[in-house]
């Protein structure tokens, strides 16, 4: 694209989205959203396929677009609340704890609230499928490399990656929600204050 071009189109972005920004109704989060625009949009101008001012609204619409839903599917996902990864494993040792009485009844608590959160894990893992279990567990229990996972299922390593992940973190949301309703305290004691 020529440089005289490119000008144009610049001026173009910065008109529209300047045109947008003068509406006094905007929240601050819409703002923020338009700047994010024109940030993207400026960036980016060498891309646009129809070097006309409609065409150039029509992109910076959808980049608006785009923007709105990334929001929202952030806004959707909960934060995990919990980290099992973390927590004390099955049949670990107490760790050694000095004299301080305090520090050990709260190792003492955490180790009885882990027990709880693999029992309700233990009970999700029950209600899958065998072959669900076995890829779970050989990469969360025993950190089987993924290409080893991807070479038994016979499919690529990032699908054995991505794959895990959609089904850990399946399992962590039910492990969750069965907590949530069965023993609400271990949910906030392993929930970092904010």
């Amino acid at each position: 694209m020529d440089r005289v071009m490119e000008m144009t189109l610049r001026d173009i972005v910065s008109e529209e989205l300047a045109s947008r920004l003068e509406n006094a109704n905007l929240t601050p989060e819409e703002e923020d959203q338009i700047l994010a625009c024109f940030e993207k949009a400026y960036r980016c101008v060498s891309q646009v396929r129809i070097r006309t001012h409609a065409g150039v609204k029509a992109w910076i619409n959808r980049i608006l677009q785009n923007l709105n839903i990334d929001i929202a599917n952030k806004n959707r996902q909960r934060p995990q609340a919990i980290s099992l990864g973390d927590l004390i494993t099955d049949g670990q040792e107490p760790a050694a704890v000095d004299g301080d009485p305090v520090t050990a009844v709260l190792h003492v608590e955490q180790l009885s609230r882990a027990a709880q959160v693999h029992e309700a894990l233990h009970q999700v893992l029950a209600q899958l499928d065998p072959p669900l279990v076995r890829l779970f567990c050989s990469r969360f229990y025993y950190r089987i490399p993924f290409a080893q996972i991807a070479a038994h299922l016979h499919i690529s390593e990032e699908a054995a990656a991505m794959r895990y992940q959609r089904l850990r973190d399946r399992i962590f949301q039910e492990v969750e929600t069965l907590l949530r309703c069965h023993a609400p305290e271990t949910i906030e004691f392993f929930t970092p204050e904010q």
